[in-house]
């Protein structure tokens, strides 16, 4: 057990472009830090420990079991599992206790730079071959307070949400407008999808329910066909 820990660590130091974090974490609202994680890398290896999630800047800080922390981009992170959330934001919808991030690249601007790939985490809400995505992304604005004739600028971080679709683990398609662009992702069952959630009171809108509606979808599609096996077997 000693020795593949002190294998992970080296294989870390490796693959980590920055040492360990003066503390764990990012001390504001773009941040959620989780008390049990599981990370791949994206070279295969596995380690484990307290993860903190920066939605701002896609990164992860890794607390280790010696108390050694690094900082994981997206980039070199297939993806995490997670529980035990300590901040957990008001109202926030979860579809599981364990939740399971995946990492993604996408171009940044489809019309301005389509050739440039940046890298991600987008929540796992649903299984395959289609999967329901989430995206939580901090949005800071600025605002004024007058008080006995001061004037002073605050700030404050809210938290937008977008889901998306993956098709066999492609690139994300964003949802803009769920219901609209989640039945034009799957033209062929949109009347079925439609009556599905009708019949069972279903929002388009609501992270668990857009799971059902999206795994209620995969389950009409067909399966691939069998492969062809040679005569004699």
């Amino acid at each position: 057990m000693q020795t593949t820990l002190r294998v992970t660590v080296i294989l870390l130091s490796v693959l980590l472009t920055g040492r360990a974090q003066a503390q764990m974490g990012w001390a504001d609202a773009s941040s959620v830090h989780f008390t049990e994680g599981s990370v791949m890398l994206a070279s295969g290896a596995v380690v484990q420990g307290e993860i903190s999630l920066d939605r701002a800047k896609n990164k992860i800080a890794l607390r280790m079991t010696n108390d050694t922390i690094y900082t994981l981009p997206a980039e070199i992170v297939r993806g995490f599992a997670v529980r035990g959330e300590q901040n957990r934001q008001k109202g926030e919808e979860y579809v599981a206790l364990t939740r399971i991030f995946r990492s993604y690249s996408f171009p940044w601007s489809m019309k301005k730079a389509p050739e440039f790939k940046v890298w991600a985490f987008f929540e796992q809400l649903s299984e395959g071959p289609v999967m329901l995505l989430r995206r939580e992304e901090p949005v800071q604005y600025n605002y004024a307070v007058v008080n006995a004739n001061r004037t002073m600028m605050r700030s404050s971080t809210d938290i937008t949400t977008t889901f998306y679709l993956s098709k066999n683990q492609g690139t994300p398609v964003a949802l803009h407008k769920t219901k609209r662009d989640l039945l034009a992702f799957f033209p062929k069952q949109a009347r079925e999808i439609k009556a599905y959630a009708k019949e069972n009171e279903l929002s388009f809108k609501n992270a668990r329910e857009l799971a059902f509606l999206v795994n209620y979808a995969n389950s009409l599609q067909s399966p691939p066909p069998p492969e062809a096996v040679p005569p004699g077997y």
